[in-house]
């Protein structure tokens, strides 16, 4: 050993922390959110309690509050925009302006009343005799989208299901009210953790969406709807098993890929770029396909190209960090050190976007992705230097993903952080760092229980008790000799009750080494003797 439990997860399934039921409006990453987005404090407050309402757990508060930035923009810049101008004088247009109101920035900001109004300006709508089925329609989408904004996804699939059905509608029109409710329910399982409702969303996308845009008569619409689709079955590919799931969301890239250019729409083209190169990713991790995982670099490389730095910085960001973590696992699985350089450099280019003050929690995640390159690259290439970085780069990730409000990530860093002090320690022959390593396996599992996590509290034990028997080695220290081989016994049970028997002969070769290691520090002491006789430890 000692282990990385971060490659135990893949990118997605990392475990929610838990709710902290406090206010969340002065946490660091939640202000930066708000400012980015240009939200006052009165929306902002109003959002995160929507959104808590709704049950999102600490971790899931970020993603969730983007979307629901997002939503409400579109409300306030096109949405209105274009309804104002086509509604005249009357109770409707009243209702609506009320709706606008509501919506603005300030003291009065309230997505139920204007969800609310929305309500009273479609049954005004609804009596008047004059009034279009576009125009029923664009007023009943509106409330849909409030209510999504507010994090009632269901009325909001709901109202977009009534609004596909109005009489009247043509089929463009159709289509993006039926894409309406599926994306609402794509969000739902997307930032909610929620699987059956991603597969609605799938359905959807497929059986009633997409009939609605030919590719031969509108083929944007029709490519829009498979990069949806596309990302759909990915994130239900990475929460699932097996591959089949990955290979359709593949198939629904290309799919989209083949409506889109690169000089007619690149900031579609690269999405759709991103989201095939990050498929392909997944696929190739679980075939173990290096000429997979190498399409998947290239894949990357070509969406950043595409994408706008100066208009789009997140996304260009977040695909150098994607470009970063396949680079990454191609150099482990290929045991090259130029590709893992590589991977500190994708990393640092994004850093150079998400910035401490900019964007909080994406700058202290990658921090940490860029410490575990720099720890591969110093293993590798046995550079002290390299692993030194790492050691600063995962406290750095520690200062905002603290215990309090991110146990689970707080855990897996403590445990990365351990190891590349471990390997420091047994390079610099130096046992200082190796019980600095001690200590912050020791800080890992406060936080994981063998009950709850067996295998993870199992992998992080067993890098306690290695770390622990090279502290030994060099001290002579016969108590910390005890507690490694306390440790691999443990170890060794939970690998063999998991039924994982790679893992459990590794934890008897190591238990094996720690009992001759404490053998021959014994020696012939009476006083020690006894002690390892009720141990149990074998020491023939």
């Amino acid at each position: 050993m000692p282990i990385d439990t971060a490659s135990m997860s893949t990118i997605e399934s990392s475990e929610p922390g838990r709710a902290n039921t406090g206010s969340t409006e002065h946490h660091e990453d939640i202000d930066a959110l708000g400012k980015e987005q240009g939200l006052d404090a009165s929306e902002l407050a109003s959002l995160v309690a929507c959104a808590r309402a709704s049950g999102a757990t600490r971790q899931q508060l970020p993603g969730v509050l983007r979307q629901a930035c997002s939503r409400l923009d579109n409300l306030r810049s096109h949405a209105f925009r274009d309804l104002a101008g086509e509604l005249p004088a009357g109770e409707t247009a009243a209702a609506v302006a009320l709706a606008r109101q509501a919506l603005q920035a300030g003291p009065s900001f309230s997505l139920e009343a204007a969800e609310q109004a929305f309500g009273e300006a479609l049954a005004h709508c609804l009596q008047d005799s004059a009034a279009t089925p576009g125009r029923v329609a664009s007023i009943a989408a509106g409330q849909a989208e409030v209510a999504a904004a507010a994090q009632l996804h269901r009325k909001a699939a709901e109202l977009y299901a009534k609004v596909a059905k109005v009489p009247g509608l043509d089929a463009a029109m159709q289509w993006q009210f039926e894409y309406g409710r599926a994306a609402v329910l794509d969000e739902l399982g997307r930032e909610y953790g929620e699987d059956e409702a991603l597969q609605e969303a799938v359905e959807l996308y497929e059986n009633s969406v997409l009939p609605l845009a030919p590719r031969s008569e509108r083929p944007a619409d029709w490519s829009a709807t498979q990069h949806a689709l596309g990302n759909a079955l990915g994130i239900l590919g990475q929460r699932g098993r097996g591959i089949r799931l990955l290979e359709r969301s593949v198939e629904a890239f290309e799919n989209a890929l083949g409506e889109r250019s690169r000089e007619q729409t690149p900031m579609e083209w690269a999405a759709s770029r991103h989201g095939l190169a990050n498929a392909l990713g997944l696929l190739a991790q679980r075939q173990q396909d290096l000429d997979m995982l190498e399409l998947a670099v290239s894949e990357f490389e070509r969406a950043i190209e595409a994408r706008d730095r100066e208009r789009t910085p997140w996304d260009w960001a977040m695909t150098q960090y994607h470009l970063g973590t396949a680079l990454l696992t191609l150099g482990q699985l290929k045991h090259d050190s130029a590709i893992v350089a590589r991977s500190v450099a994708a990393y640092q280019q994004a850093l150079t976007e998400w910035t401490r003050e900019r964007a909080p929690l994406d700058w202290a995640r990658t921090e940490n992705s860029l410490a575990s390159a720099l720890r591969v690259r110093g293993e590798q290439d046995g550079d002290p230097r390299a692993l030194e970085q790492a050691v600063s780069a995962y406290r750095s990730a520690l200062t905002l993903l603290t215990r309090e409000q991110w146990p689970a990530e707080w855990a897996l860093i403590q445990n990365n952080l351990g190891a590349a002090l471990h390997k420091l320690g047994e390079q610099e022959n130096d046992t200082s760092f190796l019980g600095e390593a001690v200590t912050a396996y020791e800080n890992a599992l406060q936080e994981l229980s063998r009950e709850g996590k067996p295998l993870a509290w199992a992998m992080t034990c067993a890098n306690l008790g290695s770390a622990r028997r090279g502290l030994a080695e060099r001290t002579r220290d016969i108590e910390i000799s005890l507690q490694a081989v306390a440790d691999f016994e443990a170890v060794a049970e939970v690998f063999h009750d998991a039924s994982h028997p790679r893992y459990y002969h590794l934890a008897k070769e190591q238990l094996a080494h720690a009992r001759k290691l404490t053998a021959e520090l014994v020696g012939g002491d009476d006083r020690v003797t006894s002690r390892l006789d009720s141990s149990g430890i074998d020491r023939r």
